[in-house]
């Protein structure tokens, strides 16, 4: 390396690392602005970093989260009053995004500002004058940036780089792999192959085949992916699509609101239909709709990187329940390898699973496969749930320790005398509530731990929660299933009331 490239690289890692640790001053993004614009060379850096940033903070989220939660003991301000340990646990997911859309975002910019035009295939290399107007700099400059391909492998030997700029009605067709694609409006879309999916603006998808994840921010609400047989509109969230070869489409959404349009055209009048948080629906070649029961936390691309190990075997296989209701649109989520401290507790709320004490969650709980049921399902009194457990196993029930025990759980379960936390999200009847980061930490209700041992492979059937009359503010009860073990403490006399 040159000594003149040596000091430009100095200077745009410096001038880069104040823009997303947010200490930039307007004389930093200008002069980074004129060195971009105005040199090849640091083009090239700029692009570099802020890709190996992108790569690197991905990679390692799970590590720099458990290294801010130790500093925030020892060097942090304190938290806002009634907002415990907001700003701690949103920085490595804003730094995440900040890093992933930096390259996208910077070099449209610069074009608009700058005269500095991207090229598809050479994101940093070509200097031009972009033509006036909106419509016309996203024909030329593209609207989206394929920000990474895995493993992917091009249909007819269609090699694409990572950070290559994608203009509108740009394909992207792969046999196996995955990539991710985001939008210009501010949308983090992640596609698995075999896949099909064509960019038609900034907030506009075609999608003929693939398992598609994204993830939209406010910026981006209203985005739109097209199927062969629906539209789904984006109203802030995430979401979960799968297009199948037939061309059926399944719809899940983890978080917010979609709109779903069924048809060929997607645009049959009154045919369309919201879809809320923890509700899916499959909708057939002929257009028919049907519910979505479970879905493994593998089924789409994750929207996030997975902040632990790879999971070993499934334990738990299919889900299912008697719920006689063919307007419900409910699905259980099953979590391989997912039970952990800060766990989402249910598709339909944002409660999270935490250790009742700052011990943590039981050690035989962490780690292991769990199911997100539909907490509304607690008004069921007649419900039953069938868990499919596929190796020998320890299956558990954590049950609200604020409500009676029911006949089936105390008959077919013992109460291992072990509990755990469930840090309640906020909800319409208490909309001040917060949830906070680690054990011990805004626990809102005490769930005891009840265990079975399942010596083969089996389905056990479980009830439904036993709910006094008159009695608000409950919860659903959650599931877990782990390796077949002997659990100390486990007593069958040990049933609480």
């Amino acid at each position: 390396m040159s000594a003149d490239t040596h000091l430009v690289l100095a200077e745009v890692h410096d001038l880069a690392t104040r823009i997303l640790d947010g200490t930039a001053a307007t004389s930093d993004r200008e002069r980074l602005e004129r060195l971009v614009a105005g040199s090849p060379e640091a083009r090239r850096i700029y692009v570099a970093y802020m890709h190996d940033t992108a790569v690197l903070r991905w990679q390692h989220h799970a590590p720099a989260s458990e290294l801010l939660d130790d500093l925030s003991t020892r060097s942090a301000p304190p938290a806002p009053a009634g907002r415990p340990g907001r700003s701690t646990r949103m920085w490595p997911m804003v730094v995440l995004a900040a890093a992933s859309i930096a390259v996208a975002v910077f070099l449209v910019h610069l074009a608009s500002r700058s005269h500095f035009a991207p090229a598809a295939s050479d994101t940093a290399a070509t200097l031009a004058t972009p033509p006036a107007g909106g419509a016309a700099v996203a024909d030329r400059y593209g609207v989206a940036t394929l920000m990474r391909t895995a493993d992917v492998v091009w249909v007819d030997d269609d090699d694409r780089a990572d950070l290559m700029r994608l203009s509108a009605g740009e394909v992207l067709r792969f046999d196996s792999g995955e990539v991710e694609v985001v939008f210009d409006a501010g949308v983090e879309v992640r596609v698995r192959g075999p896949a099909e999916f064509e960019v038609r603006a900034a907030d506009y998808a075609v999608a003929r085949l693939g398992a598609i994840a994204a993830r939209v921010g406010k910026n981006g609400r209203g985005f739109t992916i097209e199927t062969p047989t629906a539209r789904v509109i984006d109203l802030g969230t995430e979401f979960g699509i799968d297009v199948s070869a037939c061309g059926a489409t399944e719809v899940a959404v983890f978080k917010g609101l979609v709109d779903l349009s069924v048809g060929s055209d997607a645009t049959m009048a009154g045919a369309q239909r919201r879809l809320r948080q923890g509700e899916a629906l499959r909708v057939a070649p002929d257009g028919s709709l049907r519910r979505v029961v479970a879905i493994p936390s593998d089924r789409y691309p994750s929207a996030a990187r997975p902040m632990m190990a790879e999971p070993g075997p499934a334990v738990i296989g299919r889900v299912d329940d008697d719920n006689g209701d063919a307007r419900s649109r409910k699905f259980y989520r099953i979590v391989r390898g997912g039970l952990r401290e800060d766990a989402q507790a249910f598709v339909d709320r944002n409660h999270q699973w935490n250790g009742a004490t700052a011990a943590g969650i039981p050690a035989f709980l962490r780690g292991i496969d769990y199911i997100m049921p539909y907490n509304d399902d607690k008004f069921a009194d007649s419900l039953h749930v069938s868990v499919e457990l596929k190796r020998p196993a320890t299956l558990y029930v954590l049950y609200s320790d604020s409500l009676p025990v029911p006949d089936w759980l105390r008959r077919d379960f013992v109460d291992t005398g072990h509990d755990i936390g469930l840090d309640e999200a906020k909800n319409r009847f208490v909309p001040s509530r917060r949830t906070d980061v680690g054990p011990g930490a805004s626990i809102d209700t005490i769930f005891s731990v009840w265990a079975r041992a399942v010596p083969m492979p089996t389905t056990v059937t479980l009830g439904a929660v036993e709910v006094p009359d008159g009695r608000e503010g409950y919860n659903m009860y959650g599931i877990a299933a782990g390796p077949l073990v002997e659990l100390p403490g486990a007593d069958h006399d040990a049933a609480r009331d």
